[in-house]
């Protein structure tokens, strides 16, 4: 299997590039952009510790793509106002709840 790394954080990176060196991976790519920068085809999307709105776009581009999903999304509520996603994401939700006061 082929392994593609996605990660906006270059110190993280720089950690990981460490670390596939060292075990001698030829099986990872690891590319420094954001989720909304990245598209290569992929068939299982995994996010650990996804902060924020990160969490919601990593489901996105899985949907999209068909593929499936293993999330482990952040350990606390950082949600921001994007363009690309609109908050409350539940359409049963966001019939009663405007999005300024989902954000309160």
């Amino acid at each position: 299997c082929q392994i593609i790394l996605v990660e906006t954080k270059w110190g993280s990176l720089r950690y990981a590039k460490e670390r596939v060196e060292k075990l001698s991976l030829e099986n990872v790519t690891i590319c420094l952009a954001h989720m909304d920068q990245f598209c290569g085809d992929f068939e299982v999307g995994v996010s650990l510790h996804a902060c924020g709105s990160a969490t919601d776009l990593v489901l996105k581009h899985c949907i999209s793509r068909k593929a499936a999903i293993v999330s482990t999304p952040c350990c606390y509520g950082k949600i921001l106002n994007l363009d690309k996603l609109n908050y409350p994401r539940s359409k049963n939700i966001s019939s009663f709840i405007t999005d300024s006061d989902y954000y309160f």
